[in-house]
């Protein structure tokens, strides 16, 4: 199951910072798994 129901943006700009604030968003949770 999608978790977006809206396309992605074809702006390039604007992908890469879904990809960023989702890699962030990775990061902080993987911290919270490692170190509860």
């Amino acid at each position: 199951m999608p978790l977006r129901h809206d396309p992605l943006p074809q702006d390039a700009a604007q992908l890469t910072r879904i990809i960023l604030s989702l890699d962030e968003e990775n990061a902080d949770l993987k911290a919270r798994v490692a170190f509860p």
